[in-house]
């Protein structure tokens, strides 16, 4: 069976409720890709400027 490399970014927008869900997923055999997850991350944060910001974080 063959792996395929994935990379996906999910931001779902309620604007009616001020909420936010941001969706990260890296997937890549050959190399770790968590590092540009993590600055992709953190610009989307900068962009909405949250009052608040629930984090989960899970490596497989």
């Amino acid at each position: 069976m063959d792996c395929v490399n994935i990379n996906i970014c999910a931001l779902h927008t309620w604007p009616e409720d001020d909420y936010v869900s941001l969706d990260i997923f890296v997937c890549n055999h050959s190399k770790d890709n968590n590092g540009a997850a993590i600055i992709l991350y953190k610009k989307i944060v900068n962009l909405f400027l949250p009052k608040k910001v629930g984090k989960k974080v899970i490596k497989k």
